[in-house]
């Protein structure tokens, strides 16, 4: 019974922190919200991990070369390739653009967290 009672008071008044949502200047509350809840692809296992920490999700060109995505690296403009098992479309339960618009997260070093392509590929 004191358990329960302990259960209930922690439940109670433990502060609950509501996700915030990213902010990207000049883009839409869709993407701001989709940056905030999109988790890196998992085979299709339960995903864990977020793809953005508030600055490494952005629009980006992409192109298919030889069967595989590459993108536009922001920080140096060069064609990075995107490993197929961070592609979206390529997971058991893909998540879909936003906006119409490929988007990638990945580091200032290239690394892909997540990709997703748009509408047009």
């Amino acid at each position: 019974m004191m358990r329960h009672i302990l259960v209930w008071l922690f439940l109670t008044f433990t502060p609950v922190h509501a996700q915030v949502l990213h902010h990207h200047e000049g883009l839409s509350p869709d993407v701001d919200k989709f940056y905030s809840y999109w988790l890196q692809p998992n085979g299709g296992k339960e995903r864990y991990y977020g793809c953005c920490n508030r600055i490494d999700c952005y629009p980006t060109e992409a192109k298919i070369v030889n069967g595989h995505w590459w993108y536009r690296h922001r920080e140096t403009w060069q064609w990075l390739p995107v490993p197929d098992e961070k592609v979206e479309h390529l997971q058991p339960d893909p998540r879909e653009s936003p906006d119409g618009r490929n988007h990638v997260c990945a580091t200032t070093l290239g690394w892909v967290y997540c990709f997703v392509a748009g509408a047009s590929g």
